[in-house]
């Protein structure tokens, strides 16, 4: 696994409070991004409703972030599409 870095975060999009991160996590899987503290250097950037799309490896994922607080970002997966 290949830890996450602030520098693979940018923002897609901003309004009304919620923002649209992309995170190119291109030496990740799906399991380093469910790995519980994966995301917490970001974890005071980010708000309750904001949308993360990750590209990983092999595919990619859309999450919303359910909870946020200094140390644990919490999300929901919308969608997830994989290829060999």
């Amino acid at each position: 696994m290949s830890g996450f870095n602030l520098s693979q975060m940018s923002v897609l999009a901003y309004c009304n409070g919620y923002t649209n991160w992309h995170i190119k996590a291109d030496k990740n899987t799906r399991a380093d991004l469910l790995t519980p503290g994966f995301f917490a250097k970001a974890s005071n950037m980010v708000e309750v409703g904001d949308r993360m799309t990750c590209s990983l490896t092999n595919g990619h994922m859309d999450l919303i972030v359910t909870d946020s607080n200094a140390t644990l970002i919490r999300f929901a997966i919308l969608h997830e599409v994989f290829w060999s």
